[in-house]
């Protein structure tokens, strides 16, 4: 429980910093830096620590890569909904990442969602619809784009889940953030 009360106030902490480095910066550049030093970190536990069995990619390379680039692209994207919003509005949005997962649960893992998890998805967005205030003072582009990437974090989860069987966690990060220097450089 610690845990993850210290991971989400550094995921907020992390948002707060995005959002006030984009009235100076692109969104593009704060994740490219955001992934420069994770990598250092991770190459300082791999050569310093020793830790090189964290370069080991056991049997799903492709997918390993292939979730680096749509992490680095939801990256871009929740730091760009940050940018266009404010920042509870905005994290309210992301939350609904958790409403797309069964869905995509069913469709690529092809696990089971019963009525009431149906139930749940339906009154989740009904909400959301709410929050996004459907009087017609709402900022659409800020919204598409919260929406968007919530979109991509459910798919993360759902690549994460799957992968999870395969691959380390730590192997797993280390090519997110390698990967995601690399992608975030090139613009």
């Amino acid at each position: 429980m610690a845990a993850a009360l210290a991971a989400f106030f550094m995921f907020t902490l992390m948002n707060a910093f995005a959002k006030a480095l984009s009235d100076n910066h692109s969104v593009v550049e704060i994740a490219f830096y955001r992934n420069l030093i994770a990598t250092a970190f991770f190459l300082v536990l791999i050569f310093g620590f020793g830790r090189r069995d964290i370069l080991v990619l056991h049997s799903k390379p492709m997918l390993v890569g292939v979730r680096a680039v749509i992490g680095s692209l939801s990256l871009m994207a929740t730091f760009w909904a940050y940018a266009l919003m404010p920042m509870a509005d905005t994290t309210v949005l992301m939350f609904t990442s958790s409403l797309f997962i069964p869905v995509l649960g069913i469709v690529f893992l092809k696990e089971s969602v019963g009525p009431w998890r149906w139930a749940a998805v339906v009154i989740g967005f009904a909400g959301v619809a709410v929050m996004v205030q459907p009087s017609g003072n709402v900022y659409g582009l800020g919204i598409a784009v919260a929406l968007g990437a919530t979109m991509l974090h459910a798919t993360l989860q759902i690549i994460l889940r799957y992968l999870g069987r395969y691959e380390s966690p730590e192997t797993i990060s280390f090519y997110f953030f390698l990967i995601g220097t690399v992608v975030t450089a090139l613009p």
